[in-house]
């Protein structure tokens, strides 16, 4: 008897490549769930780093006698906070500022006091769209006194390359885990679930083809429900066979007569 087989379909047809397909949709589908939070969150993080930066750049002119700093200190102070100009509003109406080139015009103003979950998440894709090219304001509360109002005047072009640099590092990174829980899930399959159903419908195609075979050892002609394949794999019989076949089923038919 010759051994059955079947033909395995095509990997990118068969119920395995498709739960592949759907697992990687899924685990990216998750990682954006994941991402847009955790950008928005970035961004904020980043604009609160630079108040609490430019804050600290204001205490230089607080302990001046003067009052006053020298061009070349406060050029420096402003820039290792990454602002353009810091002022200072105390509850008595005092303002303290530091930064004599301050931008001409502002194209956003953010006021971190009032942000919002849905806020913050439109104001950081704003943010990737505009590429870097503006010039904010950004206005907060100090970290030591909450009465007092942190107001900076900064380029967005560092918080613009961060974000973006965040955002290839957590695609990179989709990609990976996506990519390996499609395996995992694909080969579980595959030894799970697909190898024993293949098995199994083996042994049934050879179970039927064996019940054919008792029956009639010679092939039949290939009939309008009879496949050329399926009539190939039974063997041929001689012309004495045939004969001898013919007899014992016209014999047989006598006999039930």
């Amino acid at each position: 008897m010759p051994k059955s087989s079947l033909n395995a379909p095509s990997p990118f047809r068969s119920l395995s490549a498709r739960l592949l397909l759907l697992t990687i949709i899924f685990v990216l589908f998750g990682e954006v769930l994941i991402y847009v939070p955790s950008i928005a969150r970035y961004r904020a993080m980043y604009l609160q780093e630079r108040l609490a930066a430019g804050q600290l750049a204001t205490l230089a002119v607080e302990a001046s006698p003067t009052g006053h700093l020298a061009p070349e200190l406060e050029a420096e102070l402003l820039k290792q906070a990454d602002v353009l100009g810091v002022a200072l509003r105390r509850p008595e109406a005092s303002i303290l500022m530091i930064g004599n080139e301050m931008p001409e015009h502002i194209d956003a103003t953010f006021d971190l006091r009032q942000s919002t979950p849905i806020g913050m998440i439109r104001d950081a894709f704003d943010t990737l769209t505009a590429n870097g090219r503006r010039m904010i304001r950004v206005l907060g509360a100090s970290e030591h006194d909450p009465r007092v109002t942190v107001d900076v005047a900064m380029s967005e072009r560092s918080l613009w390359l961060g974000m973006v640099d965040y955002s290839r590092r957590i695609l990179n990174l989709s990609v990976v885990l996506s990519l390996i829980t499609a395996a995992l899930v694909y080969f579980s399959l595959q030894w799970v679930m697909v190898r024993q159903t293949r098995v199994i419908t083996e042994n049934l195609v050879a179970f039927r083809r064996t019940r054919a075979m008792r029956r009639s050892p010679c092939s039949h002609p290939t009939g309008p429900t009879k496949s050329a394949s399926w009539n190939a794999s039974l063997p041929r019989c001689s012309g004495k066979s045939a004969i001898r076949w013919s007899r014992t089923r016209g014999w047989r038919r006598s006999a039930r007569r």
